[in-house]
C-alpha cells in the first residue's frame, strides 16, 4: 500500500484477506508479511 494512512492499509489489507485474496504468512507486528492467496474456483 502506498500513498495511505497505516489506519487505511490495514483496513484494506483485513479486507482483502478477508475476501481471500491475501494470507498472513510469519510473525506479526512489524514484521507481518502477505502473499497472495492460492487462486481456487470457490471465488
Amino acid at each position: 500500500m502506498a500513498h495511505c494512512s497505516q489506519d487505511t492499509a490495514g483496513r484494506d489489507i483485513a479486507d482483502l484477506v478477508a475476501k481471500g485474496v491475501l494470507e498472513h504468512e510469519g510473525a506479526g507486528g512489524r514484521s507481518t508479511s502477505y502473499c497472495l492467496a492460492p487462486e481456487t474456483e470457490a471465488r
